[in-house]
């Protein structure tokens, strides 16, 4: 009977430790990249103050656009963020964003990044990371579907 008992325990743990391998064997991991282009505009003008001008400015990025995300959506378990990057292009006259914040929320939550001082020039890029756990919020953000 110990003897049975043995294999039986044996074979269950072997096969709970199986199911394990063969479940990570049907994760699918891939990359979803997005690009959105935001248009910028500070009027011109003689004064001074001009140049002290503020903007305000949304775009819309939907996760389904990537075709991976679209055909595997309802099967997507988590999300994991690893990189998001600004790049300046098309500048006319170089400059510095002495205040800015760039938030992206839904439904769900908000991840909001702060910036001082960022030069702006053609080609030139900046970082959001995950310094306050924008990351998470980022995350729950695309899990919430």
């Amino acid at each position: 009977m110990k003897i049975f008992f043995t294999a039986i325990l044996v074979s269950g743990l072997l096969f709970s430790t199986g199911c394990e391998k063969v479940k990570s064997l049907l994760d699918m991991k891939f990359d979803a990249n997005y690009t959105v282009d935001i248009n910028v505009s500070v009027p011109a003008s003689a004064s001074i103050e001009a140049v002290q001008g503020s903007f305000s400015e949304s775009a819309t990025i939907d996760p389904t656009e990537n075709p991976d995300v679209s055909k595997y959506l309802n099967l997507i378990k988590s999300w994991t963020v690893t990189r998001l990057t600004g790049t300046f292009k098309d500048v006319s006259k170089e400059a510095v964003l002495n205040n800015g914040t760039i938030s992206f929320s839904s439904d769900a939550d908000t991840a909001t990044w702060n910036f001082t001082n960022v030069a702006i020039k053609n080609g030139g890029t900046f970082t959001m990371d995950n310094t306050n756990g924008q990351w998470t919020e980022f995350d729950k953000i695309l899990s919430a579907k």
